[in-house]
């Protein structure tokens, strides 16, 4: 009997953990952080962007091919909502993506957040 408990208790806490995230912004920081990510165009700087948006919550550089060319690549990555840290539910997060070519411009922004 005991163990059928237990076995439920953390069941349950599972489900919980999975309807509340680990980390999220406020409604307003959200909406501010979507704003100023939107107002970011191609060829502005990386200062530029940290300016705007603050230090990344990731900061990333990887090559990548383009054509015969290996060129290195910035992702800047600003999270809004972190459902489970370091989990396989990343794909849920809600973040603002930025790229930033090897002279460290902007190439493109990606805005996955949701406003209430």
């Amino acid at each position: 009997m005991k163990s059928l408990v237990l076995i439920l208790m953390l069941v349950a806490t599972g489900v919980q953990a999975q309807t509340h995230p680990s980390f999220q912004l406020d409604p307003d920081a959200k909406r501010k952080l979507v704003q100023k990510a939107a107002a970011l165009e191609g060829g502005d700087s990386y200062q530029t962007v940290t300016n705007a948006l603050g230090s990344p919550s990731l900061d990333q550089r990887y090559a990548q091919k383009e054509g015969d060319k290996r060129i290195m690549i910035r992702s800047l990555k600003y999270y809004a909502v972190i459902w489970e840290k370091g989990g396989a539910g990343s794909w849920h997060d809600e973040s603002i993506d930025v790229s930033l070519d090897e002279k460290n411009r902007v190439r493109s922004v990606r805005i996955n957040v949701t406003l209430e």
